[in-house]
This record gives structure tokens, sequence and C-alpha cells, in this order.
């Protein structure tokens, strides 16, 4: 776990991906982050994208990881993706032709992009607080 620990702890943003099973993010997912300390994840930006067979697309569990991520330090970055019935709107080899769905990423990255550099930025002229 310390060369994950590492990784994490030298990346410029977090990506989660996460199903929704039962109206919760999954156990495995948390106690991963929970494996952690809170410092390698903050002033790191977070993008969340959720997903679901059901009609919401995992916003439940986006909400679970949002107060999760906040409290670690990382600001999730506006605009998390939800993917609803994943089995109808996702092919096997994960592409989509719903276009909602190509836009929310790619707001998404342009938000992940635009927060990662400005708090690498902040973190290398001003250090950590």
């Amino acid at each position: 776990m310390s060369e994950t620990n590492r990784k994490i702890d030298e990346s410029d943003a977090v990506v989660l991906v996460s199903p929704e099973y039962n109206r919760a993010a999954p156990p495995a997912l948390t106690n991963f982050l929970d494996h952690f300390p809170a410092s390698s994840f903050k002033y790191k930006p977070t993008a969340i994208v959720t997903y679901s067979a059901g009609t919401f697309g995992g916003l439940v569990s986006a909400q679970q990881l949002i107060t999760l991520m906040n409290e670690l330090g990382s600001p999730v970055v506006p605009s998390p993706v939800s993917i609803p019935t994943v089995q109808n709107n996702m092919e096997a080899d994960g592409k989509t032709s719903n276009e909602h769905i190509i836009r929310g990423v790619d707001d998404l990255i342009k938000n992940l992009e635009w927060y990662g550099d400005a708090l690498r930025n902040q973190r290398k002229n001003a250090g950590k607080p």
C-alpha cells in the first residue's frame, strides 16, 4: 500500500469511477480510500463518475463520495458524471454513443484540468497551508 500511497501523493488529481449498489458507494472503494492519510488527497481535485443499472446513474453514491473526498481535503470539481442504465448506455469496450454522457465527460475533464493546474501551481508556489 505504500507504493500506492506514493503514487496518490505524487498525483495532481484524483478520478473516482464508481458503481452504485443498494443506494450506496461500494464499501470496497470507501475502505480503499480510508487506507491512506488525508494528506495524500489534500489540495488535489477529484472528479467523480458514477453509474448504475437504474435510472439515477449512481447519484446517491456520488453524493457520498463528494462528502468523503471533501472531508479528505480534496475539492470535488463541478459536474460529476452519472451514467444511468449503464447496460443500455455503454458498450462492453467502454464506449458510448450517448451525447449527454460524452458532453458530461468532456466538461468533467476540462474542469479537472483547470482545478488540477490551479491547485498544483498553488501547492508549488505557496505550499500547503
